[in-house]
């Protein structure tokens, strides 16, 4: 900065030498790494303390974690979100209840608005009362694809003390 090689949106005539793109700007201060400055003051940071890898070892008590559910978002062509829900619902099982299908973050089922406009991406919520375990969910997974639908990612339902530490869908 101080030797004047400036990008486009910091370059000012007369004060700058040399208007440059991110990349030379880059390669600039690659450049003159190590040297100290002579215009601006230079600034010295004191060696930070190392970080504790886990709660305990800060002092904390570990955070109780239970898994209440999963998300899948599923790739849905078609658009039908009735027919969606007809095929999810036949996986759901073994703890594990569809309670609620959004699009765009709008909830489409049940009791969404025929006017929602859809895209071909869905996210299927499916919640357990007593927590879920990785078997279950892997399971819920494998009856998901058996009904032809296309997953394209999940996220568990994690619970940190209590604390949901997921997005509540809408009426939750």
């Amino acid at each position: 900065m101080e030797d004047g090689v400036h990008t486009y949106d910091v370059f000012k005539e007369g004060t700058s030498k040399q208007k440059v793109g991110t990349k030379e700007f880059g390669e600039a201060v690659v450049a003159r790494l190590g040297k100290t400055p002579h215009t601006l003051k230079a600034v010295h940071y004191s060696a930070a303390p190392p970080k504790a890898a886990h709660a305990a070892e800060a002092g904390r008590t570990p955070a109780k974690v239970t898994v209440e559910g999963i998300d899948v978002y599923v790739a849905w062509p078609s658009l039908d979100t009735k027919n969606l829900a007809t095929a999810v619902q036949k996986a759901a099982g073994d703890g594990l209840d569809l309670i609620m299908i959004d699009n765009r973050g709008v909830k489409v089922w049940p009791d969404g608005m025929a006017e929602t406009l859809c895209t071909d991406a869905y996210r299927c919520r499916f919640q357990a009362k007593n927590g879920t375990t990785s078997k279950q969910t892997v399971a819920l997974l494998g009856r998901v694809l058996d009904q032809g639908v296309e997953i394209v990612k999940t996220e568990t339902l994690r619970n940190f003390d209590g604390q949901a530490g997921y997005t509540l869908s809408q009426g939750q």
